[in-house]
């Protein structure tokens, strides 16, 4: 189960609250101009794991296109793919950036993003793996700075320690907002990936 509901935050913009078979996390753009990644726990953050994982499959195409054009564009260096600079700069990769090797943004094909917000290491994480399933979506928790501990990903439109692969983040949150709630068509991949998601709980 993928599936995807939103609602107005206090600042009147859209929060997009994504449900999958491991629970929900959520996008929202708040009043700083900056976008947040994040996963609330049922419990106390202090008793929870240091992890959460969640998979985003095919069952909802909407939703997996979405992940897929972000993956690329930060897997093939295009971080304007699909944003209001794609036409100017025509596909052309981003060259300059500059960051040493323990701290890229895309390693061993996964994308790992430290919160815009605190020390690097202490910051929480969330990263993006393509695998046979879908997409491997992890929040890793803070490490206790003795202010809190939070499972909230920042991604600063403005200073961004990955300045410009903020960008394909914000290009994704701008496609999230045209998905139709109320006549969404399941496609035949989407038909195939539920049924094979509902033959594998009977197993279980």
């Amino acid at each position: 189960m993928v599936e995807m509901t939103t609602f107005k935050n206090g600042y009147n913009y859209d929060v997009f609250c994504i449900h999958t078979d491991e629970g929900e996390f959520y996008i929202s753009f708040e009043n700083n101009l900056d976008l947040y990644w994040s996963y609330i726990p049922e419990k106390s953050i202090l008793d929870c794991d240091d992890t959460k994982e969640f998979t985003i499959t095919k069952e909802n195409d909407f939703i997996y296109d979405a992940f897929n054009e972000l993956y690329n564009a930060i897997k093939y260096s295009m971080p304007y793919r699909n944003s209001l600079y794609e036409t100017d700069l025509k596909y052309k990769k981003y060259k300059t950036y500059n960051w040493n090797q323990e701290q890229a943004l895309f390693k061993n094909g996964v994308i790992e993003w430290h919160s815009d917000d605190f020390n690097y290491d202490n910051a929480s994480v969330v990263s993006i793996d393509k695998t046979e399933k879908g997409f491997k979506v992890i929040f890793k928790k803070s490490i206790d700075d003795g202010l809190f501990i939070y499972f909230f990903v920042r991604f600063r439109n403005s200073g961004s320690s990955y300045t410009p692969f903020n960008i394909p983040f914000m290009s994704m949150y701008q496609k999230l907002k045209q998905y139709d709630f109320d006549h969404h068509q399941m496609s035949i991949d989407e038909y195939l990936e539920s049924a094979k998601q509902k033959k594998i709980g009977k197993k279980k």
